[in-house]
């Protein structure tokens, strides 16, 4: 995460994955520069009041350090303004909701899906990580209804976590999730993001994400092919 501090902004980019502090094989321990704990201080060190600027392009990380983010951001007195450079996917999708004014450029994508982890033990303990993933789900989804405030129902929420969607900077205005798309007209892009909106809700959702993926990266990279194909 970069920060520049001026006058009367606060610029901070999220330009990598979210993940809390960690330690090496050494033993030797690292401060992440995109964990909760440093957005914190990023806003402690500043004016309360200070409008802030939050530039995104990330794949996501670790979900708990994204709903700490989205709180925080939530909380901050002064004005939270979103800009989707890049990426916005998985925890990253949901530290976006928390901007007051959601902006997207015209090639940025949002991707929104339930949260996974790897769990190991014995049935009831699998049985618990499944019910605290859903939990963790439900909270996700609050975040995005009412960013979308009312443009989505909650089934319909659930649909598109449920397929691990891809959104573009169109169809995220037209769902509520992102306010206006940048570098275009205001006019052609309304007409564009309705047209993306009646299109989204005339097919089918997307195919269940792959369950071969062993991480986020190759989740990803998976989508894509997939996406590919369809071309």
């Amino acid at each position: 995460m970069r920060e520049i501090e001026q006058k009367d902004v606060l610029e901070i980019y999220l330009y990598d994955d979210i993940e809390s502090d960690g330690r090496g094989f050494s033993g030797e321990g690292w401060e992440s520069e995109t964990s909760a704990k440093t957005v914190h201080k990023r806003l402690a060190d500043a004016d309360p009041n200070i409008p802030v600027h939050l530039h995104i392009n990330s794949c996501g990380g670790n979900v708990r350090e994204g709903v700490a983010i989205h709180s925080l951001l939530k909380q901050h007195q002064g004005s939270v303004t979103v800009f989707v450079d890049g990426f916005a996917c998985s925890a990253a999708s949901l530290v976006a909701m928390a901007g007051d004014r959601v902006f997207m450029a015209r090639a940025a994508m949002m991707m929104i899906h339930n949260p996974w982890t790897v769990a190991a033990g014995n049935a009831a303990e699998l049985r618990k990580a499944a019910d605290d993933l859903e939990k963790i789900g439900d909270a996700m989804r609050t975040a995005y209804a009412e960013k979308t405030a009312g443009k989505l129902s909650d089934d319909r929420i659930r649909e598109l976590m449920d397929a691990e969607t891809w959104l573009n900077a169109e169809e995220c205005v037209a769902y509520g999730l992102a306010d206006e798309v940048l570098f275009s007209d205001p006019a052609a892009a309304l007409e564009a993001a309705k047209r993306q909106a009646a299109a989204s809700l005339k097919r089918p959702a997307p195919e269940a994400p792959d369950p071969k993926a062993k991480n986020n990266a190759e989740r990803l990279m998976r989508a894509f092919k997939k996406m590919e194909g369809l071309q």
